[in-house]
């Protein structure tokens, strides 16, 4: 379904053209183009919503898709479920919301938090969409390098910059050990696929302390950005600073992204007893 990528091409697409003419345009119709192209991903994501319903979407970039099952997938795909597409339609609704309250919120603000916003909003579409384990993990890494610099916004107060570096450090750090449950995985499995390392860790027979290990590696970025407890430590400062229509976004969509991804993860690859879910995902690695 040639669909499926557009709510991540389009707000990054938008996000690049404001931060290249936004100097030249005026405030009010940065705005417009903003609130549009948030608009437009909330069509989107329905759009793809409905048509999941029916069954996974799984859309192979670039067609790199495997010869067959008994290959192992060296492309990146994604894999539309209906509850991922209604979340990312959730953050594209949401993102609009803080654009329209966004347009009296600022006296003066400029292109750049427009286009942090809008590509806050791709990678939280993208988070939602993925298939491939690493991609999780890269656009995790985008949201949160979003995240801190509109956290940080309004950089001439030093409680701005404090919460900031809070929310990046802490976040930095469960973004490492969720590399480091990715390459455990990787080496184990030789695949990035998320179904595909389902399937390979159930019938490698690894032993429950390694698959144990490996999956509290790579949850723990997510449960940061989930602010679950211990790692909860940043969400405080971080909703102290940050403007009120980042605030929409980080208790409205991120804290539910994250835990929708640690599900994700666990029910496609680590489901008990080392059983993926053959049913569901199944077109996921072919």
């Amino acid at each position: 379904m040639q669909l499926a990528p557009l709510p991540i091409v389009v707000p990054l697409t938008a996000a690049a053209v404001l931060i290249i003419i936004g100097k030249h345009l005026h405030r009010r119709i940065m705005d417009s183009v903003a609130i549009a192209t948030s608009a437009a991903v909330v069509v989107l994501t329905m759009a793809l919503t409905f048509k999941s319903a029916s069954g996974v979407i799984v859309y192979w970039f670039g067609n790199w898709r495997p010869l067959s099952p008994s290959h192992f997938p060296i492309g990146i795909c994604l894999a539309i479920d209906p509850i991922g597409a209604a979340l990312a339609s959730l953050a594209a609704l949401l993102v609009l919301v803080a654009f329209i309250f966004s347009w009296s919120y600022f006296k003066s603000v400029g292109a750049l938090y427009h286009a942090l916003m809008l590509v806050f909003l791709a990678a939280m579409c993208a988070l939602s969409l993925t298939g491939d384990l690493f991609d999780m993990f890269v656009w995790l890494e985008v949201m949160t390098a979003a995240g801190v610099a509109l956290c940080g916004y309004k950089s001439e107060q030093s409680q701005s910059l404090q919460g900031a570096l809070n929310f990046a450090v802490i976040n930095t750090i469960g973004a490492f050990l969720s590399l480091t449950g990715v390459a455990l995985l990787y080496g184990a499995t030789g695949s990035l696929n998320l179904a595909q390392v389902g399937r390979t860790l159930a019938a490698a027979h690894l032993s429950e302390q390694f698959v144990t290990v490996a999956f509290l590696f790579t949850v723990s970025g997510f449960l940061v950005k989930s602010a679950t407890f211990p790692f909860h430590f940043w969400l405080a400062d971080a909703h102290a600073v940050a403007p009120t229509p980042v605030c929409i976004l980080f208790s409205g969509i991120m804290v539910e992204l994250g835990l929708y991804a640690i599900a994700r993860i666990y029910w496609i690859a680590f489901a008990p007893g080392g059983q993926p879910c053959p049913k569901r995902f199944d077109r996921y690695s072919w």
